[in-house]
This record gives C-alpha cells, sequence and structure tokens, in this order.
C-alpha cells in the first residue's frame, strides 16, 4: 500500500499538479512518503516541501486526503527553469561521459559541485538543485541534491540521505552512492572547505567514506547501508592510506611532494590507533622537519589539521 501511496505522490507532483487526492491511512505516513519521493527525485524542484497542506474526506471507511502542493512556480517559469538546467547540465554530463570508469565519473561531479557553489545559508531555492546549478550558491540540501541528480543522470546510482550530526546540532543532508559495485558515503557540503589556504585534497576527506566513517559524523534519519570498501577511497587509490604506523610510508608520501610549491603531508588512517601513533612520533621534536628535508623539503613550521571522524590528517609545510 505504501508504495501506492509513493506511486501517486510521485505521478501528481511529475505532472506538475497542485492538488490530487491519496488514501491513506494517516497524515504521518503520507507526509514520510511524500518526503521520501523529494529525497528520490531532485529533478522535482518545483516542489521544496516547505509549504504542503491537506483536507480529509472519508469515503465508507477509508481516508482520502486532498494534498495541495507548495506551489513554488507557475507552469511556465517550471518550462524555463527546467531550458536552463539542461544547458547547463549537459555540458557536465558530456565531460563525465568521456570518463572511464565510475570513480572517476563521481570524483568529477563531486569535485564540480564544491568547486562551482558557495555555501550560504539565505541563498534562493535551497532546497534544490536550482540554487546550486543557476545560482552557484546552497546549503546542505542543494548540494546534496545537485550530486545526486548529475550521478543518477550518468547512470550511477546515487541516493539522498538526511540526519542529525554528530559535531553539532544541526541538520545535514549528504549522499550514498554506489561505485564499481560499492557503496560508499559522501559529503560535498563539508568537503567545500571556506580557506582559501586549505591544500584542496582535504575535501577527499568526506569523499568515498565507508559505513563507519559515515556515521561516526551523521546520525541518519532513514536506512542505510553497510561499507567497508576502499578501492574507491581517495586515498587508499592515492597509496596514502596507512594501515601501519611504519614512518617509511610517510617518507614515501613526503617525496612525492618534494616538488609541490605547497609541500603537504595527507593522509587517512585504517585505526585512531595507528594515526595516534604516527602523529605522536611526527610532532616529536623535528622528526618531520628531518623527513621532509630528506626529500629536499625546507620548512620551519607546519599546519595540522585532524578529521578524527574519519582519521585523516593533514600537515601544511611551510
Amino acid at each position: 500500500k505504501e508504495q501506492t501511496i509513493y506511486d501517486t505522490i510521485y505521478y501528481h507532483l511529475s505532472k506538475h499538479d497542485q492538488s490530487f487526492g491519496v488514501e491513506a491511512d494517516d497524515k504521518d505516513t503520507l507526509f514520510d512518503l511524500y518526503e521520501y519521493v523529494l529525497a528520490d527525485h531532485p529533478e522535482i524542484f518545483w516542489e521544496d516541501g516547505s509549504n504542503v497542506s491537506y483536507t480529509t474526506s472519508s469515503i465508507g471507511d477509508k481516508t482520502v486526503f486532498e494534498v495541495y502542493a507548495s506551489n513554488t512556480f507557475s507552469l511556465k517559469e517550471i518550462q524555463h527553469y527546467e531550458k536552463q538546467l539542461d544547458e547547463v547540465t549537459k555540458g557536465i554530463l558530456a565531460k563525465v561521459a568521456q570518463l572511464d570508469h565510475d570513480y572517476e565519473k563521481v570524483k568529477y561531479i563531486y569535485d564540480y559541485v564544491i568547486d562551482h557553489t558557495t555555501y550560504q545559508e539565505n541563498s534562493m531555492y535551497n532546497q534544490t538543485i536550482l540554487s546550486v546549478f543557476l545560482y552557484q550558491s546552497s546549503v546542505c540540501a542543494g548540494y546534496a541534491k545537485s550530486i545526486q541528480y548529475l550521478l543518477n543522470k550518468a547512470d550511477i546510482p546515487c541516493t539522498y540521505l538526511w540526519g542529525g550530526t554528530t559535531y553539532s546540532q544541526e541538520d545535514h543532508a549528504w549522499n550514498l552512492v554506489k561505485m564499481d559495485g560499492d557503496i560508499y558515503y559522501l559529503d560535498a557540503t563539508n568537503g567545500d572547505q571556506d580557506d582559501e589556504q586549505l591544500d584542496e585534497r582535504w575535501r577527499y576527506s568526506f569523499f568515498s567514506m565507508t559505513s563507519s566513517q559515515m556515521l561516526a559524523l551523521y546520525h541518519p534519519d532513514i536506512d542505510y547501508m553497510e561499507s567497508t570498501a576502499l578501492k574507491d577511497n581517495y586515498f587508499y587509490r592515492n597509496d596514502a592510506y596507512l594501515d601501519t604506523s611504519n614512518l617509511q610510508d610517510i617518507q614515501r608520501l613526503l617525496s612525492k611532494e618534494a616538488h609541490n610549491d605547497h609541500p603537504t603531508l595527507i593522509f587517512q588512517c585504517e585505526t585512531n590507533k595507528v594515526c595516534d601513533t604516527l602523529n605522536e612520533t611526527l610532532q616529536d621534536g623535528n622528526t618531520l622537519f628531518d623527513l621532509a628535508q630528506k626529500e629536499g623539503i625546507i620548512a620551519q613550521s607546519y599546519q595540522s589539521y585532524h578529521q578524527k571522524e574519519t582519521n585523516t590528517w593533514m600537515y601544511q609545510l611551510k
């Protein structure tokens, strides 16, 4: 029965119907399914769920809800925005189509949304994809729905998740994505760090996360999938995922930074214990500077960053 309610809601919203009848047992079920439809279909940008209302009537022992959509835009406005969206996204999707692997496609879209969007709480239509693609500013809902929209267009399964966070009292939205047969989580909002001095690789601490990393950051309000996959983890693919506290791994990573104008040591650890041991050693005396000097990197100070939920560390050498 819930699938029938879901399908009815989706049908009418996709047809731009401003009101429609739905048979349901209670309003909580109805509005939960309404929310699921909007979460699954970011292309329905004309309904953001902000001002939905209803009336009820009875037919025998059945309750019928007459639902009145938020009515954000006229049909003419919807058609105008759809045309603009197509013009913006077709170029992005054309680039994605040239890439061979899911990892490359997801990373390209993740980077695109971050690089072309500014986080702004009062941005226009910030619960929809319009905010990102047409106005280049949004909040977490706009980031996550835009990621979902592009990936689904590219035939890569992606869903929209929402809930609370472990680090604040705010609601949040992020994504589940299937890459090369495995489930990962990503959060473009947190990946969009408002600090020009920060090495942009830091954004990947919120990219291709396992379910345990995701749960260390968020409290999902809906079902999620367990995942321990690593093959499309950014750090794993770049040989910067460390499962031991061997300083030879640090030396190897520093060697890759020797010709970087702003040498940066960045890595992710399998466990907190590995990270703690490594960082205690690196911060003991001149250990980090001595290791860097062996690779021709002369530094007198560093700025360190720690993302404890994902066991990610970064040292920007100066």
